[in-house]
């Protein structure tokens, strides 16, 4: 398990990609039990720095398309 950098200065992309190679992992052979406790826990905070990202991502959409919104009113004659 590589885990050289923080998770909470990952891209969406990095810890998604971390998180699918962990499931893989777990997939692909038996793990003793402290291993896939250790693979699951560091899976589940990967799991949670995505969804942050995909919030924020959100919010900035939604952000944007209501300024587009309130500009385009305004330009309106």
């Amino acid at each position: 398990m590589n885990t050289d950098k923080p998770i909470e200065e990952m891209s969406f992309e990095e810890a998604l990609q971390a998180l699918e190679t962990i499931v893989r992992e777990m997939e692909s052979q038996p793990l003793p039990l402290e291993s896939a406790l250790a693979y699951y826990e560091r899976g589940m905070r990967l799991a949670r720095r995505c969804e942050v990202l995909l919030d924020q991502a959100e919010l900035r959409v939604t952000e944007l398309r209501l300024n587009m919104e309130q500009d385009s009113r305004v330009e309106e004659p």
